[in-house]
């Protein structure tokens, strides 16, 4: 038995559980080392290095292209094609992965009832690949860009999920009801239990724009990047991710108070954010919003371009603290 110990100064729990059947677990003749937050002394790296698990994937996702997120080919029937975990030292644990959704009969409670993402424990929800023509989705911008302000001094998040508009088969994943924190100190987990679930979209064909629509600067472009391009997150690339929530969402950091390149005067203003599916190559067409928008922002679709965007407003005000990016889509 691993011996795992999560220290929480306070946590309020309530959960109902609501299950559609057990998840069926897969447990493997791979035999895996028994530790969970890193070896023990004298059997890890130099350094006492750990092992950064990585998120589970707990909501359903369609390979649009069938490519996984680092732009292998995904073939129906094989987990590890699909680049999700299990992976890294776990990854052996993929070839025994049948039915789905799996979740690993090595797993072990971090909490009463609570597997944690980014620990050992592992699990995969239902996925599948495109059948290679294109269908229509709907665009999600993610919560917060339209539900606060935003100054010069923010970092902002910039995230954006799909959805199919319908799908024929019935996709299962897990139940996320417990979370713990905040932004980027969240912490999510599963009880195990399984649901049908909208499933999401991955297209390999995604590119994010940020174009400045007024002042001195208008037309300039503060990034622009598609994620078979590079695949990385933060300023130099765009790329896709699973988070804590366990679903495929994309996702760029906007390094906004850290950028050099403008003035004060040239950050305020009207920002333009566009999210857009190459064509041909890109299977997915994006044919209406499925936000309504917040109070910062309302979102439009223009399906003949395939795009939807975004338009914010960036304040002068110089007196706030730099922000956090904050939390994007609701998981």
């Amino acid at each position: 038995m691993r011996n795992a110990t999560l220290k929480i100064a306070s946590i309020a729990m309530a959960f109902v559980a609501v299950a559609c059947g057990a998840p069926e677990t897969n447990p493997s003749d791979v035999v895996l080392p028994s530790y969970k937050y890193g070896p023990p002394d004298g059997r890890g790296g130099g350094g006492g290095e750990t092992e950064s698990w990585g998120n589970n994937l707990s909501v359903p996702v369609i390979f649009a292209e069938g490519k996984n997120l680092a732009g292998g080919d995904v073939v129906a029937g094989n987990a590890a094609s699909t680049g999700l975990r299990p992976t890294g030292s776990q990854a052996p644990l993929a070839a025994g992965i049948g039915a789905l959704p799996w979740f690993w009969g090595g797993n072990v409670e971090d909490l009463p009832g609570v597997y944690l993402q980014n620990t050992e424990n592992t699990w995969m929800a239902d996925w599948a690949v495109g059948s290679g023509a294109s269908f229509p989705v709907l665009s999600y911008w993610g919560d917060n860009l339209t539900a606060q302000t935003w100054s010069i001094n923010s970092v902002i998040r910039v995230e954006v999920n799909l959805k199919p508009s319908a799908w024929p088969t019935p996709m299962h994943g897990f139940l996320m009801p417990y979370a713990s924190g905040t932004k980027s100190a969240e912490i999510k987990g599963t009880n195990g239990a399984t649901a049908v679930m909208d499933p999401y979209v991955y297209s390999r064909y995604a590119c994010l724009t940020i174009e400045k629509l007024d002042g001195s600067n208008a037309g300039d472009v503060a990034f622009d990047g598609c994620v078979d391009d590079a695949v990385a997150d933060g300023p130099g690339g765009y790329a896709a991710e699973v988070n804590v929530s366990g679903l495929v969402t994309y996702g760029y950091n906007w390094m906004l108070a850290q950028d050099r390149t403008m003035s004060p005067a040239e950050k305020a203003g009207t920002w333009r954010l566009t999210f857009r599916i190459k064509t041909p190559n890109g299977k997915a067409n994006i044919v209406a919003p499925a936000d309504v928008g917040g109070r910062y922002g309302t979102p439009v679709v223009v399906p003949a371009s395939n795009l939807t965007y975004l338009d914010i407003v960036i304040s002068s005000n110089q007196s706030k603290k730099p922000e956090n990016p904050g939390k994007g889509n609701k998981g």
